[in-house]
């Protein structure tokens, strides 16, 4: 089984990404761990281009993986058996935002305030600011418009899950019929 989970920051896309794991056995990859070298003192840095696409390979030539991460990515979509798609508001976005941060030792570490607050405005961005078309390609770009325009190829995979009871009543299914 082939499952793509996307959506935009602080929609879940880990929750149920883990969940789904769990209860499958299927192995799970975030797409930040495909795109990013995480470094122990400094966050992260951008891997280059043919680097990633040859981890991301390696992942999707196997039988069963489950990777989540805002990236509309056609050659995981192409591959994957299913897509789930996360589309909360964009309250509850920012709200489970803040609230890993302030939980989160790690978070605050790694996130500190201002970079938070620089978060806030990324998932502004992400719900409200229309596409750029001449970013069409660009796999860092994330903007819901532009993840609709791409996934209408892909209807016939799409299971959209928009609040929280949606996602546990999946999951719940989900495990019932595998």
């Amino acid at each position: 089984m082939k499952i793509s989970i996307i959506g935009p920051s602080g929609s879940g896309k880990t929750y149920l990404s883990k969940k789904l794991s769990e209860r499958t056995g299927i192995p799970l990859t975030n797409l930040d761990y495909i795109f990013y070298r995480h470094i122990k003192d400094k966050s992260r840095e951008e891997l280059p281009e043919n680097e990633w696409k040859q981890n991301l390979f390696k992942i999707i030539s196997s039988n069963n993986w489950i990777i989540e991460g805002t990236r509309p990515l056609k050659m995981v979509f192409d591959e994957a058996y299913m897509i789930i798609v996360l589309n909360p508001s964009i309250i509850t976005s920012l709200f489970r935002q803040w609230k890993r941060y302030c939980t989160d030792p790690r978070q605050r570490k790694e996130h500190v305030f201002i970079n938070n607050l620089k978060l806030s405005r990324g998932i502004l961005r992400q719900y409200f600011e229309k596409e750029d078309l001449t970013k069409a390609d660009d796999p860092t770009y994330y903007r819901i418009s532009k993840v609709k325009r791409i996934l209408k190829e892909y209807k016939s995979k799409l299971i959209q899950l928009n609040t929280s009871s949606d996602v546990m009543n999946f999951i719940t299914n989900f495990r019932a019929n595998n």
